[in-house]
């Protein structure tokens, strides 16, 4: 009986935290536009680009009328946000220093530049 409580109690605790996680993949799902780059307002065309996150790993960036659907993959710490074959040659993007805070993303991007995004 002591074994059924225990396993029940740690259910109940798996449970409670998969439901309350607010995990960096749950804050990361949605639409993202670019709000500023260095500080700075999003220059030319990037101002327009939405970033759509799915569950499962799945995305699409939306700049005016093309879209583009492609892969991405976070690290275990949420720190890291890989964008699968994403850029023009064809090669994997990495974002590192993922930070959420309210409505808000930010991170440096595969060149250097910090990169604050703004939940739609």
């Amino acid at each position: 009986m002591k074994k059924l409580i225990n396993v029940f109690v740690f259910l109940f605790f798996v449970a409670v935290v998969t439901a309350c996680g607010g995990g960096a993949e749950s804050k990361l799902i949605g639409k993202w536009k670019i709000d500023t780059v260095d500080g700075k307002g999003a220059p030319g065309k990037m101002g327009e680009m939405i970033m759509d996150f799915k569950k499962g790993g799945e995305m699409e960036v939306v700049m005016g009328s093309k879209a583009n659907k492609g892969k991405y993959e976070l690290s275990k710490d949420g720190k890291e946000l890989t964008l699968k074959a994403m850029d023009a040659k064809g090669k994997d993007e990495v974002m590192k220093g993922l930070e959420f805070e309210k409505d808000k993303l930010s991170f440096t991007d595969a060149t250097g530049k910090k990169l604050i995004l703004k939940k739609q």
